[in-house]
């Protein structure tokens, strides 16, 4: 199919019947627009790019659901601004952590000099969370590197929801503490 010559109600049906070509359209066309909405709210690029990609999987899983008669920029739109929102939910203290370093830190006139900057912040991140208890750390891990909600951490590590709350309020407390008095913020 030569791309000029197909509608998006093609494409659709196209997708519904599993053919990558095109899933692969709709992410070349939507991707570059729902990163750059998402890192709009999100803040932290990877952030954003693992949000657009969850839509995308989203758009791939739910491929036979679609419905022709309504627009795949809407639908796209619609589950990214969902999942930005669960993502603020659960990462809300590292987008306000990535926000106060950001404030705190003097503008860089050179990109690697921020790049560098940007990993030492990160580097003093895993030494705090290796400070923490066996099951703090593996508490933080999960909703820092995974994104994962209290509730899913509560599943995964066979703990009540309320528990694992504490243990990140403490955890990300000790953080803070341990990261500005080693990085003198």
């Amino acid at each position: 199919m030569k791309e000029e010559e197909v509608s998006d109600k093609q494409w659709v049906e196209a997708l519904k019947q599993g053919r990558q070509d095109a899933f692969v359209h709709f992410y070349a066309q939507h991707h570059t627009p729902l990163y750059a909405f998402a890192l709009t709210d999100l803040k932290i690029p990877s952030l954003a790019e693992d949000a657009v990609q969850e839509v995308f999987i989203k758009l791939w899983v739910h491929r036979r659901k679609l419905d022709t008669q309504y627009s795949i920029k809407a639908f796209l739109f619609t589950c990214l601004k969902n999942q930005v929102l669960n993502m603020i939910r659960a990462h809300k203290n590292r987008i306000v952590r990535h926000l106060a370093y950001q404030q705190q830190t003097p503008s860089f006139s050179n990109e690697t000099e921020k790049t560098v900057a940007w990993a030492e912040y990160q580097q003093w991140i895993l030494r705090g969370i290796s400070r923490l208890s066996d099951r703090r750390k593996q508490v933080m891990q999960l909703s820092l590197f995974k994104g994962l909600t209290p509730e899913e951490i509560a599943g995964e590590l066979d703990l009540a929801p309320d528990t694992v709350k504490t243990h990140l309020k403490r955890s990300n407390k000790f953080l803070k503490t341990f990261i500005k008095e080693n990085l003198q913020l």
